[in-house]
């Protein structure tokens, strides 16, 4: 990590025998429900985390949370959340429309409106729209990673962590997971309206490793090599892409770990993956 994002002032370690047993301390911080939108109909509503006390803007990540693009909600996994939070960040975790009601690119569009939300009411919230990233899981991480790769600039964005998520939904039709874990073509089917021969076009906009490059912004991707649900050679080819173009990134592979493998915030996986986000928002919101 420091040859991709350089040094780092992160005071904890990558991995503690005291946290995996007592559990990571973690410290009270604000934390508040905030209406943003509407999708098909329904209210969209993000989870918002903030420092206890701050003097200064903070500055804010966006967090997508997985469930195959037709479940989950923003409640899921918010340890980390109140990590980051605690460490002087704003992070809101967001809802979005899902599918088959909603389909591509409806949830990218909902976290514009999330961040829209968000910059118009930045001064009471305290935020610093001015510094965002995104931070996907799974599903989320398509999501996230469609938003930073998008034509239309996501506004103030300084870089994008990804956990376990397809980037190359082509890919994923051609090389679907397992059926006895999920049928991943009729998700697919679901989220993008068809099959690829039906629909090329949208899979080719939810590919966000077909327009990754020199523009793409600083990434941390973050995979387990026993996952069955989403291939790791996503990861993989992205890191290539983006390594070719210059852009500073670190992929973070545990060899060992299986999709999901951060549900357990004090295991290996939760704390190795928390150490791997602080220190390249030290980087990335610096820049």
């Amino acid at each position: 990590m420091e040859a991709a994002f350089g040094p780092s002032d992160v005071s904890s370690k990558p991995l503690s025998l005291k946290n995996l047993f007592m559990g990571v301390p973690l410290a009270p911080v604000r934390v508040s429900t905030e209406q943003y939108a509407r999708s098909c109909g329904e209210v969209l509503s993000l989870e918002l985390y903030r420092p206890s006390s701050s003097l200064t803007p903070s500055p804010l990540i966006i967090v997508v949370h997985g469930g195959s693009w037709q479940s989950g909600s923003r409640l899921e996994l918010d340890p980390l959340s109140r990590r980051l939070a605690s460490l002087g960040h704003a992070v809101a975790s967001v809802d979005y429309g899902l599918a088959p009601r909603s389909i591509f690119p409806g949830p990218v569009e909902d976290l514009r409106d999330a961040l829209s939300f968000l910059r118009k009411n930045s001064s009471s919230l305290h935020l610093d729209p001015s510094r965002v990233i995104l931070l996907g899981r799974s599903a989320g991480a398509q999501i996230a990673l469609a938003a930073a790769h998008d034509p239309e600039p996501f506004p103030g964005l300084k870089g994008a962590v990804v956990f376990y998520g397809p980037n190359d939904l082509l890919l994923a039709w051609r090389v679907p997971g397992p059926k006895r874990m999920l049928d991943s073509r009729r998700l697919l089917r679901q989220y993008l309206g068809g099959s690829p021969a039906e629909e090329p076009e949208r899979y080719a906009q939810a590919s966000p490793i077909l327009r990754a490059g020199k523009y793409s912004p600083p990434t941390l991707m973050i995979h387990g090599g026993r996952d069955e649900m989403v291939w790791p050679l996503h990861e993989h080819r992205l890191a290539e892409k983006l390594k070719a173009a210059g852009v500073p990134h670190y992929f973070l592979e545990l060899p060992w770990a299986t999709h999901g493998c951060d549900y357990n915030f004090n295991g290996p996986c939760g704390q190795l993956s928390t150490y791997a986000v602080e220190r390249f928002l030290g980087f990335a919101l610096a820049r």
